[in-house]
């Protein structure tokens, strides 16, 4: 015998708030997988300019302008690299508010769950109580009928 669950909107509330913060997370996941990418990038070539300006030194030939260019990029990309970098820092903290979101959310779509396994076993329980009763009725007026002569 199943009952219905009188808390089964609620859980069912619980549920769609726990996909709908997976899927923001899975999100926030992406985008700082794409500013760590960039970050990276910009780390790559930063290198890129120091080997490049380092190549220019080791041959001896000074050419104080490519020098300067070369520098004046180099600090082009520390100053991206620094808001790329505040970019990432802030989808991570918003990542890591997310995820405990998700954890409270999990929490109380659990205990909703725990309540409704609960139910669950005190009807089964009862149903079979009641079974046992009905079974028992059922030997009783069978051993009455006996007693009596009765087939």
């Amino acid at each position: 015998m199943t009952l219905r669950f009188r808390l089964d909107p609620v859980l069912e509330l619980r549920r769609r708030r726990s996909e709908t913060i997976e899927s923001a997370l899975a999100e926030i996941e992406r985008r700082r997988a794409v500013h760590a990418s960039a970050v990276d990038e910009i780390r790559c070539e930063m290198n890129e300019v120091r080997a490049g300006l380092l190549r220019r030194q080791a041959t001896g030939k000074v050419d104080l302008r490519a020098i300067a260019q070369a520098q004046a990029y180099h600090e082009l990309l520390e100053r991206r690299l620094v808001r790329a970098e505040a970019v990432l820092a802030e989808t991570c903290r918003q990542a890591d508010a997310t995820r405990a979101e998700l954890v409270v959310a999990y929490q109380d779509q659990k205990a909703i769950e725990k309540l409704k396994q609960r139910e669950q076993e005190r009807n089964d329980a009862e149903a079979r109580t009641q079974e046992i009763k009905l079974g028992e009725e059922i030997a009783t007026v069978r051993f009455n009928l006996r007693a009596r002569g009765s087939p």
